[in-house]
């Protein structure tokens, strides 16, 4: 037994030995990656700088501007609060239509609106950069750039590595002390002392959805003479104890420092506390190394503050349901009170400090004070955003664009279908969609949402942003290309066909390929098509939303015989024969009070009037008569079980 534990001794220490520095090995890992990163509100845009102002805003915890130290993240996720308005009915009659002045479900129907290009150009709330998943780890690029290195030439050059292939970037901003370096080759230059370095990624993937990554560095340019380093500046302040920096280095090497508080020297490295006396306060710094000396002096007044409350607590966005803020009594007298409460319940504090718990959404964050017959009340909104990750976050089902497509002329119809992670509709409510970063106005949603982009020639970019009901957002970007043409220019052809299969007259005028011109609506292609196939037609409503009412041709609507089962299908709906007909005409109203000419494009009923948009090239468009509002007809959303 002996010699037996006398073996396994070497052993077992072994193994703890390699158990031991396995843990301190994920320990520095973790350690040098477990930073994690709070929201803020959406879209850093891929046209637009990052501003210098979002970075010590975000440094609070609430967006894209925060500091990541060495790591780069994806950026994927959430945004500001949303209420997401899924109340709205499915059911809608989608089959808004060619022939009757149906309830389409537009969303912008004001009259002063009708026909204009959207105008409204990208709110400051999506030119922010935007928030990176604290969750993901990846790394998205390289730089060649040392954080906290000093160097003594203020001509700085430094590389940039993507390291995922299969992500196409977008866009590089390199930005030093809150400036954009403008079309960035590979060099900036500094500014002597401390310079902040971000160098922000934008990508997209195969899919358009967008990704963005950063870091911040550190870089200090020391000339070879004497500086000295602090955050010092003259100022006035309440608080009777001041925390500072302050260093001296000659080039890269440190150089001595004495510190000087109203003439008494203050102990310290690096980091300094003084002890302010009431009223003016003067500072010194005076450095010397190698026969060269420097010296700065600020002055600092204290004066006591008055009752009142000082608190980290402000108006903000954060991904995390705890929320911990600081909240005290200044300048109070003994009898002096401080209560804090979240949503209306009283929230316990000790040492100033306070945790509570967030609902999703926004916050009420009350503090009251009172000191005798003094009272304060300050209140704070906290917006909580749940961090949206692969599986939470809202993700497009369908959409008609892909990246780099080519578009000949300026109009194309975007359509996009979206749900968020539990499968339920997003709509175009809760859908931000720019082009050129012009704020576009959706013209309906039926089975999707539906939006009419006017191109400019050459590269447009488009980017949409989704929300769910709890403010977690996606973003994606796509390129159009679009091949500039002649007002009046053929741009493509479309295959139109005409019938009443519900009155038992199926095909009035077969497939026909109809050439569609730049300029032009909807409504002008179908006008051409019944012109070529010898029918009258009477277009009728608003200019720009007009519909086919009726066609015309003799004898074209002879021998009517409606479906049995159509009949039935009619009944149920409370829908009755009224004996309206004529073999040289068919319109709304004729046969029914619900009937009139509809339209599908490609298999699917639109939304929207005929000259609310213009068709693309390869379109298929089915010209055809209802009975009841677009029902009975195939591609309705809302139709029968049986469709003619």
């Amino acid at each position: 037994m002996r010699t037996h534990t006398e073996k396994s001794r070497p052993i077992i220490l072994s193994a703890a030995v390699v158990f031991i520095l396995t843990a301190v090995f994920f320990c520095v890992r973790f350690y040098n990656t477990s930073e994690v990163v709070k929201p803020d509100n959406p879209f850093s845009e891929l046209s637009e700088s990052l501003a210098a102002e979002d970075a010590e805003k975000d440094g609070e915890g609430k967006g894209f501007a925060e500091s990541l130290s060495d790591e780069s993240r994806a950026d994927d996720n959430s945004s500001e609060k949303a209420e997401n308005n899924n109340s709205q009915a499915d059911n809608k009659n989608d089959g808004e239509n060619a022939g009757l002045p149906a309830e389409n479900d537009s969303v912008n129907t004001s009259e002063e609106n009708e026909g204009e290009n959207p105008t409204d150009i990208r709110p400051t709330s999506l030119e922010k950069a935007e928030t990176v998943d604290g969750t993901n780890k990846k790394e998205y690029f390289r730089t060649s750039i040392k954080d906290g290195e000093r160097v003594t030439h203020a001509d700085y050059s430094f590389t940039i590595t993507h390291t995922d292939k299969s992500l196409k970037v977008k866009k590089v901003t390199v930005t030093v002390n809150g400036e954009e370096i403008p079309q960035f080759s590979g060099k900036c230059r500094l500014s002597g002392g401390k310079n902040t370095i971000r160098v922000a990624c934008t990508y997209t993937d195969k899919n358009g959805s967008v990704k963005r990554a950063y870091k911040d560095y550190t870089v200090y340019c020391d000339p070879d003479e004497l500086v000295i380093d602090t955050d010092l500046s003259d100022m006035q302040t309440d608080n009777p104890v001041l925390d500072f920096t302050a260093q001296a280095y000659l080039g890269k090497k440190k150089a001595k420092l004495s510190v000087y508080v109203n003439g008494e020297i203050l102990n310290g490295e690096k980091n300094y506390t003084a002890e302010l006396s009431e009223g003016e306060n003067t500072i010194g710094l005076y450095a010397e190394k190698d026969g060269k000396t420097a010296e700065k002096s600020f002055v600092i007044s204290y004066f006591p503050a008055e009752f009142s409350i000082e608190t980290d607590l402000s108006d903000m966005t954060v991904d995390s349901e705890t929320l911990e803020f600081y909240a005290a009594l200044k300048g109070e007298s003994e009898k002096g009170k401080l209560t804090a409460a979240v949503n209306g319940k009283t929230v316990r504090g000790n040492g100033g400090r306070y945790v509570c718990t967030l609902e999703t959404g926004e916050n009420r964050i009350r503090l009251r004070a009172v000191d005798g017959g003094k009272k304060i009340e300050q209140s704070y909104t906290v917006t909580y955003v749940p961090v949206a990750d692969e599986k939470t976050r809202p993700k497009l089902t369908d959409i008609n664009v892909s990246e780099g497509m080519s578009v000949k002329g300026s109009g194309y119809t975007l359509k996009l279908s979206a749900e968020d992670h539990l499968g339920n509709r997003i709509y175009a409510d809760k859908t931000e969609v720019y082009l050129n970063g012009v704020l576009q106005r959706a013209l309906a949603q039926d089975s999707a949402q539906t939006y009419y982009l006017r191109l400019s020639g050459g590269e447009n970019q488009l980017e949409i942003r989704i929300y769910d009901s709890e403010g977690r957002y996606a973003d994606f970007a796509y390129t159009i290309n679009s091949y500039a043409v002649s007002l009046g220019e053929q741009i493509g052809t479309v295959s139109i066909s005409l019938d009443a299969a519900v009155l038992g007259l199926d095909e009035l005028a077969a497939q026909s390929e109809i050439p569609i011109y730049e300029g032009e609506n909807g409504s002008d292609a179908i006008k051409r098509f019944l012109e070529q196939n010898g029918f009258g037609a009477e277009f009728t409503g608003a200019e720009g939303s007009e519909y086919l009412k009726r066609i015309t041709k003799d004898n074209a609507f002879e021998g009517i015989a409606i479906d049995e089962e159509l009949i039935g299908y009619l009944q149920s709906d409370g829908i009755s024969e009224n004996g309206i007909s004529d073999s040289g005409s068919l319109g709304e109203g004729d046969h029914t009070n619900s009937s009139g000419w509809v339209y599908t494009v490609n298999g699917k009923m639109p939304s929207y009037g005929i000259s609310q948009i213009g068709f693309s090239d390869g379109d298929t468009v089915r010209l055809t008569f209802t009975l009841c509002g677009g029902k009975e007809i195939a591609g309705s959303q809302n139709s029968y079980d049986r469709v003619w």
